[in-house]
């Protein structure tokens, strides 16, 4: 690549496509019907408890929910058909309308250890990561035209996890500061709700209040998922996390 250029892509009528859309249909109602005939296994009872306000049938003994086929579609149906990744800096946001147009690379890498080349005793020596190496790999992109923002983080502050400190919000925070691009999706381990208010709360502080968050949404959250119709406590609360501050998702692969 020639500095200043950018990753081309194809799109979607090039790529392979697995499916026509009659195929896609029949996937799509099967999903539905699954949802609510079979219901998903969560593994905790205070995102189940969550949940008991809404038109679900819980088996509190199993801890399996059954979402109805009527209120899936509902909410499916407010999901807006295009909308912005965006960056601090609004120059640098990413406009997704067509999944057949708009493709954007993103970088991760998820490092827990820093390799550094010993000139005394060409050597690679490694170290544990901490906010300093944090900030350097973020600021780096900043200053890159390959990638147009972040799928994760590139290192992660290993120093902050053995202290037994929240290294998320840390990094999340040290990403919003020294970063003008797209966020991506934040990881958010065992702190809950409570956790995805404080990632809210910080998130409209840098976007000028929640309004704006929801219109130039900086960050997305990450369901992963785990396993087949089993959801745990960290990716409900991605979910329902995200949702509350209408924050995009990355769905993470890893079953079905």
């Amino acid at each position: 690549m020639r500095e200043g250029e950018k990753v081309k892509f194809p799109g979607l009528k090039r790529m392979w496509r697995i499916f026509t859309k009659e195929e896609l249909e029949i996937i799509d109602n099967a999903a539905y019907n699954i949802l609510s005939e079979m219901g998903v296994h969560i593994d905790d009872k205070d995102c189940v408890e969550y949940l008991k306000d809404t038109p679900v049938e819980i088996d509190e003994k199993e801890l399996i929910v059954k979402f109805p086929e009527y209120w899936i579609r509902e909410m499916i149906a407010k999901v807006p058909r295009s909308y912005i990744l965006a960056g601090r800096d609004p120059n640098k946001d990413l406009h997704v309308t067509s999944a057949q147009r708009d493709f954007y690379a993103l970088i991760t890498s998820g490092s827990t250890k820093i390799y550094e080349w010993d000139e005394k005793t060409n050597q690679w020596n490694s170290r544990i990561p901490g906010e300093a190496d944090v900030i350097r790999a973020f600021k780096m992109v900043d200053g890159s035209d390959a990638y147009e923002g972040f799928f994760g983080t590139l290192v992660e502050d290993v120093k902050k996890t053995q202290q037994g400190l929240p290294a998320e919000l840390h990094t999340l925070y040290n990403k919003m500061k020294y970063s003008t691009k797209h966020g991506g999706p934040t990881a958010i381990t065992e702190g809950g709700l409570l956790e995805w208010d404080y990632v809210g709360k910080l998130a409209a502080e840098v976007q000028g209040g929640f309004d704006e968050l929801a219109k130039r949404p900086i960050i997305a959250g990450l369901p992963t998922c785990i396993g087949p119709l089993t959801s745990t406590r960290q990716n409900f609360w991605a979910a329902v996390g995200s949702a509350k501050y209408h924050l995009p998702t990355f769905p993470y692969w890893g079953g079905i």
